[in-house]
């Protein structure tokens, strides 16, 4: 029979996760997570093992941490035996549905499913609650650049921008399109029209190298795209208008757009 102890701990016989799911913890949500512990506490208990004298936090390490930042001195928690619980499943359910998990440590947390736990992706999926597409593509993620899975680790970027990068199959160019992306907080629509017309200029170059002339190439091709700056959607180029607007008039027709979308 499996027994659980909801008890009371003293926060200096707690220790951090020694295999945490999470590598970056955002200090702006510690900060405003442990403001709402001083207010009203920690009303969800977190989960523990005992370790030694001490106990390991298996899940509700932000409640942890923000509790420390208030000098709490007890924390309520649920005390879980080694051998009566798969503490890889309590962090599943954890942070995955509680905690809004990085994409980043997400896909890293759900490779070591795989290598350690010998899961497939759609058992994975099952425990979850996420459909097996969903998993490979966080999982392509680790294949794909590391310069943009560390942007995406640290929220420079968000994971769908982060997956259109990685389409991009020349790492100089790539690597531009990032430093773009994270400089200027580029919309997924620019970064789908950057890829589109790298890819062009790609088949271009590859066509005429073969021996085709530029007389061929629109049959070959696919059409340029541009990024609209109202919808933010990416569109052929000859789906286009032009209208010259004064700046007013502009952010006045954006702001309205907006509201509808």
């Amino acid at each position: 029979m499996i027994t659980r102890r909801m008890i009371e701990i003293s926060i200096d016989s707690l220790i951090e996760p020694v295999d945490p799911q999470r590598t970056v913890i955002s200090s702006e949500g510690i900060e405003e997570l442990a403001r709402s512990i001083e207010r009203v506490g920690i009303i969800s208990p977190i989960t523990v093992i005992p370790r030694g004298e001490k106990y390991e936090v298996v899940a509700g390490h932000r409640r942890y941490l923000a509790a420390k930042m208030t000098h709490l001195a007890i924390i309520p928690c649920i005390v879980m035996y080694p051998g009566e619980v798969d503490e890889t499943e309590t962090k599943i359910h954890e942070n995955l549905y509680r905690e809004n998990i990085n994409s980043a440590d997400e896909a890293e947390f759900y490779e070591k499913l795989i290598t350690l736990k010998g899961l497939s992706i759609h058992e994975i999926a099952e425990k979850t609650g996420k459909s097996a597409s969903y998993i490979r593509g966080r999982l392509d993620l680790l294949e794909g650049d590391p310069l943009v899975m560390e942007a995406l680790r640290d929220d420079q970027i968000n994971i769908s921008v982060a997956q259109e990068l990685n389409k991009i199959d020349a790492p100089t160019t790539r690597r531009t399109y990032l430093m773009e992306a994270i400089s200027k907080g580029i919309s997924l629509g620019m970064v789908k029209t950057w890829r589109y017309n790298w890819e062009r200029d790609e088949k271009t170059k590859e066509f005429l190298a073969s021996g085709g002339t530029q007389e061929e190439l629109p049959v070959v091709l696919s059409k340029y795209y541009y990024s609209c700056p109202l919808c933010k959607s990416s569109v052929e180029a000859v789906n286009t208008m032009a209208l010259s607007l004064c700046t007013e008039c502009y952010h006045y027709l954006q702001a309205e757009i907006q509201k509808k979308v």
